[in-house]
This record gives structure tokens, sequence and C-alpha cells, in this order.
């Protein structure tokens, strides 16, 4: 686990998020540092892959990087695309983990291309101003605590921020159980807060679902406001509770229940 996600200098999303479903599980893993074991499996490793074709598409090159991978109708993809899978697979044995096949590296090929054929999302994606992968940090005042994102992609415009999430995903339709499993809505609340303190301007947030089967359709997702807003008070209550438990070392052992209505 990379030290944005375990250290305690700064409070992100997902930290917040395991406060609030168990205290003493935040206990182990940020604050006693316990080590915890995941598993990749290979419809996460396909989802990282597309994640990674679709964001760092624009500093590969002018033309679109799935173009240089796979093109439509084609069954093959290009040396260029064998090369990559090759160095995934090194990268895979390297961390003693099983690599995908090529052919399920051209489902990720095919997943991001079909993102890049959408006139909406090309735009959003190939901004020239959008921000990737960038961290922002700011301080929730009430709790005292710093937060931090590190937001997929971020495009500042004359009126108001927008934010993008990309999720990659079997099947694009399964978002609104993802979303009440993972706690998107808290991510969004936090991601905004962060953006517009950071901007001094209203934030957009969007997510963009992308297909990893076919026909492979990405989809754009924006959560009600009646559900964002439920977030934010769990948000807000929940960083000065955990501000609170930082102070005193006194985390609790038992779970807190919190009920997700709305997506």
């Amino acid at each position: 686990m990379s030290s944005y996600h375990t250290s305690l200098d700064f409070i992100t999303r997902s930290q917040l998020a395991c406060f609030l479903r168990d205290r003493a599980e935040f206990e182990s893993r940020y604050v006693l540092r316990n080590a915890v074991e995941s598993e990749d499996t290979k419809a996460s490793l396909i989802g990282s892959l597309v994640h990674a074709l679709v964001l760092e598409y624009p500093v590969l090159g002018a033309a679109p990087i799935v173009s240089r991978y796979a093109l439509p109708g084609h069954p093959s993809i290009t040396r260029r695309s064998r090369r990559m899978w090759r160095l995934h697979v090194e990268k895979a044995e390297q961390r003693r983990l099983t690599p995908i096949s090529f052919q399920e590296f051209e489902v990720a090929v095919r997943a991001a291309y079909n993102l890049f054929e959408d006139a909406t999302l090309r735009t959003w994606f190939l901004a020239p101003a959008g921000i990737r992968e960038q961290r922002f940090r700011c301080r929730h005042e009430e709790s005292g605590l710093e937060i931090a994102m590190q937001g997929d992609l971020v495009i500042p415009m004359d009126e108001f921020v927008l934010c993008v999430d990309a999720k990659a995903m079997e099947e694009p339709r399964r978002f609104r159980s993802s979303a009440r499993q993972f706690d998107y809505a808290l991510q969004q609340v936090q991601y905004s807060h962060i953006l517009a303190h950071h901007f001094e301007r209203p934030v957009k947030f969007r997510y963009v679902v992308i297909g990893t089967k076919a026909p492979y359709r990405p989809r754009v997702i924006r959560l009600a406001d009646e559900t964002v807003g439920r977030a934010r008070m769990r948000w807000h209550n929940g960083l000065i509770d955990l501000a609170e438990c930082l102070r005193t070392g006194v985390f609790g052992s038992g779970k807190v229940e919190t009920e997700l209505v709305g997506y």
C-alpha cells in the first residue's frame, strides 16, 4: 500500500471510509500499521490497464493511444502493444502475481478505444488544461485535519471545475451496487470540497464508467443531489469524530453502522 493511502499526515477518502465502517480496522491499518494483503483479480488487473490506457494517453503522443494498439475490425494488435503486454507480464512476475493473457489485454485496449470514440469523453480526456492524477490538499476547518485527494482528471474552466473519475468494470449497469459498496458519494464530497477550496469556484463531479465486456460502452454518471447531501453530513461529522479519536488515541472496537440510500 502506498504512503499516500497509509500516512496520517493527511486523511484520504479511503481512510475516512474505513473509519466510518469500522474504527478497529482503521486503528489496525493506519495507526498500528498492520499490513493488509490485497488480492489482484483478473477483472481488477484488466480494469487497472484500462485506467492506465485512458489516463496516460495524452502524455504518450499526439495520436490516440489505442490507435497504436488496436484498430476496429482487426483481430490482433500491433507489435508495440505486444511489447507493452510483455512489460506487464514482467512486472506481474516480479510481484509474484499472475499476469493476464494477451487476449485479456486486448479487452482492455478495446475498452479504452471505445471511450475515445465518444466525442464528449474525447474532449474531456484530451483537454489541454486537464490535470491528471495530481494530489490536492486542504484543511478541514472544524476538525483541524489535513485532507487530501488524488483525482483522475481535473479540468479547470472559467465558471467551474470539472472533476472526472474513471471506473472500469465488467458491467457498467452494476455501478449502483459498486457506489454503495465503495461509498462513491463520500469520495465526491471530499474531492469537491478540496477542489472548491483550491480553485475558488464550484465543482461539477462526473463518473465515467468504462465497460470491459463487449460492447465496451462508456457511461457518464452523476450521483443524485440527495445522496451527495447525506454523504456530506457523514463526511463532516466523520472527520470531527476521527480527529477526536486521533487526539485521544481511543478508537473503540465496534463497527459504526452507516445506512446508504438514494443511489
